[in-house]
C-alpha cells in the first residue's frame, strides 16, 4: 500500500487519494460534520490504510490531522489546479454525487454563496477582508477559465472550425448555449453578435461544411450545462469586482489570462 496520500475538498465532501486512486470519501454535508471533525475522521482511516504522509490544502485543515497524530503537509499551486481541474469526475466516481448535472450544480451554488458572502463581508468590514475577497475572486476566476477551456475543447469535437474561429471563450459559450450544435448556426442567429459580415459568413460556411464529429442530446446538455455555469460565473466574478471599486481599493497582481480565457472580473467583447 503506499504511504502517500491526499485528503481533497469538495462542495460535497472530502475525498481520500492515493495517487489517482480514490480509497475513500466522506460526505459531510449528509452526516452535518464539522469541517475539523470531518478532516480527523477521514485522517483516522487513512492511517487504517497504512497511510503516513498526507497532502491537504489549507493549513486549518493541516491542524485538524495533526490532532490524529498526523504530520500532513500543504498542497502546492500547481498540484490543487490539476485536482480542481478534475474536480466534477472525483466528485462522481468517488459516490459524493449520483452524476455530473448534481456536481455542477452543487459548485455553482457554492460558488455564488461565496462570491455574495464576500460581497457583505466588503461592505460590513472591508479593510480586514478585502485580501479575502481577491484572493477568492483569484480562484472564482482559475475555475471559470478552466470550465471554459473545457467547453471549447469539448465543443471542438463537434465544431472544431466554430473553436478556431472564436477565441474568447466566455462568448463562446454563450454562443453554444444560443446555437447548439452547428446546424443551429443560421444568420438570424448571428446578426446583432457584434461580428463583422465575414466572420459571421465563414462560421456559417464552416457549419456546413464542418469535419467534426456527431454529437449526442446527452453530451450536448453536459457541454451546455458547463458553458452556462461559465456564463452565471463570469457575472458573479463581475459584481465582485465592482464591490471593490467601491471599497476604494483595487491590487495589480490580479492572474491573467492567456488571451483565450477571461477572468472572471472581465467583460466579453464579441470578436470582429
Amino acid at each position: 500500500m503506499a504511504n502517500d496520500g491526499v485528503i481533497y475538498e469538495t462542495e460535497a465532501g472530502l475525498i481520500l487519494l492515493s495517487g489517482d486512486t480514490i480509497l475513500q470519501s466522506l460526505p459531510t454535508d449528509e452526516e452535518k460534520l464539522s469541517r475539523s471533525e470531518a478532516y480527523r475522521r477521514l485522517g483516522e482511516k487513512a492511517k487504517e490504510r497504512g497511510i503516513s504522509g498526507l497532502k491537504v490544502r489549507s493549513r486549518e485543515a493541516a491542524d485538524s490531522l495533526r490532532d490524529s497524530g498526523l504530520q500532513p503537509t500543504i498542497l502546492g499551486e500547481e498540484e490543487v489546479q490539476a485536482l480542481d481541474e478534475k474536480k466534477v469526475n472525483l466528485m462522481v466516481s468517488s459516490g459524493l454525487v449520483l452524476d455530473e448535472q448534481e456536481a455542477i450544480a452543487m459548485i455553482r451554488k457554492t460558488a455564488i454563496g461565496a462570491a455574495e458572502d464576500v460581497i457583505r463581508e466588503e461592505s460590513s468590514r472591508p479593510d480586514l477582508h478585502l485580501v479575502q475577497a481577491i484572493q477568492g475572486l483569484d480562484d472564482l476566476d482559475k475555475f471559470l477559465n478552466n470550465t471554459m477551456t473545457r467547453v471549447s475543447e469539448w465543443y471542438g469535437l463537434h465544431f472544431p472550425e466554430l473553436t478556431q474561429m472564436i477565441q474568447d471563450n466566455l462568448f463562446l459559450c454563450k454562443l453554444i448555449v444560443e446555437r447548439g450544435r452547428r446546424d443551429g448556426f443560421n444568420r438570424e442567429g448571428l446578426d446583432g453578435k457584434g461580428m463583422s459580415e465575414k466572420k459571421v459568413e465563414a462560421i456559417l460556411t464552416a457549419s456546413e461544411r464542418s469535419k467534426g464529429g456527431e454529437l449526442s442530446d446527452r453530451d450536448l446538455e453536459r457541454i451546455k450545462g458547463l458553458a452556462e455555469l461559465a456564463i452565471r460565473l463570469s457575472g458573479v466574478g463581475y459584481e465582485t469586482d465592482r464591490s471593490e471599486h467601491r471599497c476604494g481599493r483595487r491590487t495589480d497582481d490580479r492572474s491573467e489570462t492567456d488571451g483565450k480565457g477571461r477572468g472572471a472580473g472581465q467583460a466579453c467583447s464579441p470578436p470582429s
